[in-house]
């Protein structure tokens, strides 16, 4: 019994254009004209990692991933993504990894039947703990749209054992393994596969890379904006607020946010306090219940917060309350 849950599938003649979220920010798969067009992604949480299955007859996206890394392994066929760090490709055996970042990908079949890849999405916070484990900080490098980085199994012995991780962990998770089934084992595959990303990037030099600043004071604005609130997401009382916490008017705020993310300060507060929210709310060590849970990451309607709840995750914050019990 595979632990992936399907969050968007379809399979028809016809190119059409199919909503996916499993990254931040929704986002739409153009479908490539095909005699049949299939698509499907799944995704599978472990506690600060998200592990996806994307499966494609080629489609185009557009991706904002405000909140967290990404790590993207093809298992089949091909991916090119193009962001402010230029344009990055990678095939079966190789690997693409960014820091939070705005980018469109392109993937396609190339000689396989389908494309079939395993995004990562892994949060900040469990990068710093990997960090930390080896006394470092947290990289400038990590920072919004400043790293993208092709890791190549044939030329890095880090890369190869990364890349062979997660091929394994996407096996353990698509069939049930019963070391993925309990918490404790989700976190252990947690720690590990952030700390293998940490040893790519220490054997590929990025770690000690400059910043690759941008021409504009919006990304400035933007970043400072987002750590404010992945640190007090719970603690916000309004946006306005977050403005006067970077200098700024809330008008400027909103500017910045709608150039550099396509989306409002609004939205990206509350996906932090979701994230947070379903995070606890999968931890079978919290004791809290899911009306405490709620208003400790900032949420003081209740009915508005199972309901946005739900549309992000397809399940109402009971379910998923109920479910880290049966665990």
């Amino acid at each position: 019994m595979s632990f992936f849950r399907t969050e968007v599938s379809f399979r028809g003649a016809k190119a059409r254009v199919v909503e996916s979220r499993l990254f931040s920010n929704p986002n739409k798969l153009v479908m490539a004209r095909r005699p049949e067009v299939l698509a499907r992604v799944s995704r599978f949480d472990l506690g600060g990692l998200t592990v996806g299955e994307v499966i494609s007859s080629g489609h185009d996206v557009d991706v904002t991933e405000y909140m967290a890394n990404s790590l993207i392994v093809p298992l089949s066929g091909a991916i090119e993504c193009e962001s402010k760090t230029g344009l990055v490709k990678a095939a079966t055996g190789e690997a693409l990894f960014f820091s939070p970042n705005r980018r469109h990908t392109r993937v396609s079949a190339g000689k396989a039947p389908m494309f079939k890849g395993v995004p990562l999405i892994i949060s900040t916070d469990l990068m710093r703990a990997a960090f930390d484990r080896l006394g470092l900080g947290l990289p400038a490098a990590i920072e919004f749209d400043a790293l993208s980085l092709r890791m190549r199994g044939s030329r890095s012995a880090a890369a190869a054992e990364l890349i062979q991780t997660v091929r394994t962990l996407h096996a353990e998770i698509d069939r049930g393994s019963v070391r993925i089934g309990n918490p404790a084992g989700r976190a252990v595959w947690a720690e590990f596969i952030a700390d293998k990303i940490v040893d790519v990037l220490q054997e590929a030099g990025v770690l000690h890379a400059p910043v690759c600043h941008t021409d504009s004071s919006s990304y400035r604005l933007v970043r400072m904006a987002l750590e404010c609130m992945r640190v007090s997401h719970g603690e916000i009382k309004d946006i306005p607020s977050v403005a006067k916490v970077c200098g700024v008017s809330m008008r400027s705020l909103e500017l910045a946010f709608k150039h550099v993310l396509e989306t409002t300060p609004s939205k990206a507060l509350l996906g932090f306090r979701l994230e947070a929210a379903r995070k606890r709310l999968s931890d079978a060590n919290d004791e809290a219940s899911v009306t405490e849970v709620a208003l400790d990451c900032g949420f003081n309607h209740l009915s508005r917060f199972a309901a946005a709840y739900r549309d992000r995750f397809h399940e109402l914050p009971s379910q998923a309350f109920v479910g880290r019990r049966k665990v």
